[in-house]
């Protein structure tokens, strides 16, 4: 039995030999984690206006602009609540 689970084993992993930002990484997979019942189409707005340094107001005019709710996208009123683990 392993003292380091999955996730601590695939973030050290990329630690050494990935040039991309841990935080990043991190990040990703909360996102990844967060939501069960909407996969694979949730996003956390805010994390991808800050990997983008954007705005989750630009962001959001993008996504409505170039795709078609409840087809291409839902919006979540209120956000997800994330999950830790």
């Amino acid at each position: 039995m392993s003292d380091i689970s999955e996730k601590e084993a695939l973030l050290e992993f990329l630690k050494k030999y990935s040039d991309i930002d841990i935080e990043f990484i991190k990040e990703f997979i909360e996102i990844q984690e967060a939501d069960h019942v909407h996969e694979p189409f949730s996003i956390d707005l805010e994390i991808v206006a800050k990997w983008l340094n954007s705005s989750k107001k630009e962001l959001s005019k993008t996504i409505k602009n170039s795709y078609i709710e409840n087809i291409d996208y839902l919006v979540l009123k209120g956000g997800i609540t994330p999950t830790k683990r």
